[in-house]
């Protein structure tokens, strides 16, 4: 276990890095913004709180999109290296998966802390609906990625552009999706709604999006020219 560990460090190092420089860039950007408000007067008659929260959102906002690019262009490099590790997939998967968990653990606590409006139970909710989520995506995108090199890179790319521009009025033309998102934010908001069918369908979706990953990633050959 113990060789897990440090072989799992030493595969992160470059990813933490990288996301390292990429929070210090949105903090970057937080502070222009910031100026750029008060000189304009955008931000005039909002409270110092209130400011506060609406940057965090979109800082998370835009560090978790750019994470999502930089794990599914570093997954590559860090299966191939833990395979020549002499790490099995298993353990690979395991380790791996319970980084992915510690990092939106610590933007959910730091959320809680920064967030005080906000319910903590509201925020890890949804920390961990992100979680099924990224799941999810590392399944169907970040392991085919893996094993079809740059052309699979391109056209997870590509979809999420086009998903990302778009969402909002692929929602609307699907039949019933509108009606589907506003249940569901509902069901997050709502303290009325049960809540323990809640987190049950949370980690019901967590474990979907692990045995998804799981499927894809026991069986890949690496293919490592992205």
């Amino acid at each position: 276990m113990s060789r897990d560990i440090r072989a799992t460090a030493q595969l992160k190092k470059y990813s933490e890095l990288y996301n390292l420089y990429i929070i210090i860039g949105v903090l970057i950007l937080d502070v222009v913004l910031y100026i750029v408000f008060r000189a304009t007067g955008v931000s005039e008659g909002t409270s110092a709180g209130e400011f506060i929260s609406m940057m965090y959102g979109i800082t998370v906002g835009i560090l978790c999109s750019a994470l999502v690019f930089v794990k599914m262009f570093m997954m590559v490099d860090e299966v191939s290296r833990g395979l020549c590790f002499g790490m099995t997939r298993r353990e690979l998967f395991i380790c791996m998966r319970i980084v992915d968990l510690l990092e939106i653990i610590v933007i959910a606590v730091t959320s809680t802390l920064v967030l005080r409006s906000v319910d903590a139970s509201l925020i890890f909710k949804i920390a961990l609906l992100v979680y099924g989520i990224i799941m999810v995506i590392e399944g169907l995108a970040g392991n085919n990625i893996i094993r079809y090199g740059k052309a699979a890179y391109w056209v997870f790319y590509i979809a999420f552009l086009c998903f990302f521009l778009g969402g909002s009025r692929l929602i609307g033309v699907i039949p019933g999706g509108e009606a589907f998102v506003e249940d569901l934010i509902e069901m997050f908001i709502n303290p009325a709604y049960n809540q323990g069918v809640l987190w049950a369908k949370i980690l019901g979706f967590n474990a979907f999006g692990l045995l998804i990953n799981w499927l894809t990633f026991r069986t890949i050959s690496v293919k490592t020219n992205v």
